[in-house]
């Protein structure tokens, strides 16, 4: 038999659950929920186990640093046209004459 105990408190008032269990039972308490599990027996034991939802901003950063290691090669060069200037220089010259 496993005991949990839960403690909420409303309005600066303490109220107490204690839920005794039976083997292959489980409990399932909301985030922010204080309680103490206590194993009464050899055969139970008591295991929290707390989830952590990851912010906006940890989202965007982690999509962002996939994206920049998944871009790899001829994806990610800039367009180059080597020869523009040249061009540019040359159409000037026949521009001014």
């Amino acid at each position: 038999t496993t005991t949990t105990t839960t403690t909420t408190t409303t309005n600066s008032t303490k109220l107490h659950t204690i839920i005794d269990l039976e083997p292959g039972d489980m409990l399932y308490l909301p985030p922010r929920i204080p309680h103490c599990g206590i194993a009464t027996s050899d055969g139970c034991i008591t295991l929290s186990v707390g989830m952590r939802s990851p912010s906006a901003k940890d989202l965007i950063s982690k999509l962002a640093e996939l994206m920049e290691t998944s871009l790899e090669g001829s994806s990610v060069e800039r367009y180059q046209d080597t020869d523009l200037l040249d061009h540019i220089h040359t159409t000037l010259q026949q521009n001014t004459n």
